[in-house]
């Protein structure tokens, strides 16, 4: 479903101050609704019990929530001619946009129902909103603005159990930029931190839109190759060597040139994430022993 649809009408601009359009009269807001919204922080759950309470009160076809500058895009339901949209604002804050679909036009007195409903979603919504944001920055690096160590072992353990569920392919590869000490020594860890954000967004630039990118730890780099066997992720680790090798970053008018080392493992049955990390980090070792710049995998390792 988008933003738009046919005989979609922009009903109102709901606020924290819940006057309602027609004379100014302020919204009821149902306590019990604020209640149920309150027992959850998460965005999608809170979501689900919203759209189950309106439905109570009024049949619909389709509900979504969208909140474009979190990434946020909720759909429920099966999107029907006749809409309303809500733009949601809260101490003149957007809350994003809610969105209902059905196939028989919505009355005033049914408006109404949901304008009611939506000021009791506002503040739970918030709520959760900034929940979600608290969580994301303590699973993001600051500094390169991937995924952090933390983010890793949580999304590690789904992708693993997803792979092993499904019986997929899943791969690790490791990085490590050659030399980092040098770099700082040489030309202050101002460019230092310039060549680790390089990395980071190479990286991403290498992989698909399903490979996770994470920041280890210092100079080291960790991605999440989910549908990868070995061979692929071999691949995927020289190609992303063979970028990096090629980059020249630009620093205080001075071109620094960087490599890395890589080394990659695969998931074999019935195997965890901590010993798949320390199959590809054995790998990354050998690398580096061989005289770095180059990719390994746990068969090249005696």
């Amino acid at each position: 479903m988008t933003a738009s649809a046919p005989n979609m009408s922009n009903r109102n601009n709901i606020t924290s101050l819940p006057w309602a359009i027609n004379g100014y009269q302020p919204f009821k807001i149902s306590t019990p609704l604020v209640n149920v919204l309150q027992t959850t922080l998460d965005i999608d759950r809170l979501v689900t019990l919203f759209a189950n309470r309106l439905n109570d009160l009024l049949a619909f076809d389709s509900i979504a929530y969208h909140e474009p500058q979190r990434n946020i895009n909720i759909e429920m339901g099966e999107r029907a001619l006749h809409s309303v949209n809500y733009n949601l604002h809260l101490e003149n804050s957007p809350q994003g946009t809610l969105y209902l679909t059905r196939r028989s036009p919505f009355v005033e007195s049914e408006l109404v129902k949901i304008e009611e409903s939506i000021c009791a979603l506002l503040y739970p919504l918030r709520n959760a909103l900034l929940y979600r944001d608290a969580i994301k920055a303590a699973q993001q690096d600051p500094l390169t603005h991937i995924g952090n160590r933390s983010a890793l072992n949580e999304h590690a353990k789904r992708e693993i159990n997803l792979a092993h569920r499904h019986n997929q392919p899943l791969s690790l590869a490791v990085f490590d930029i050659d030399f980092f000490k040098q770099i700082n020594d040489k030309h202050g860890h101002f460019a230092g931190d310039i060549v680790l954000k390089a990395i980071a967004n190479t990286l991403n630039q290498c992989g698909r839109d399903s490979d996770l990118a994470f920041r280890y730890g210092g100079e080291e780099f960790v991605m999440i190759l989910s549908g990868t066997d070995s061979e692929g992720a071999e691949k995927f680790a020289e190609r992303c060597r063979e970028c990096i090798e090629g980059l020249t970053i630009h620093c205080g008018g001075k071109d620094i040139q960087v490599t890395i080392s890589a080394g990659v493992a695969s998931l074999t049955e019935n195997e965890n994430f901590e010993t798949l990390f320390n199959r590809a980090d054995l790998a990354l070792y050998q690398a580096k022993a061989n005289g770095r710049n180059q990719v390994s995998s746990p068969m090249l390792v005696s």
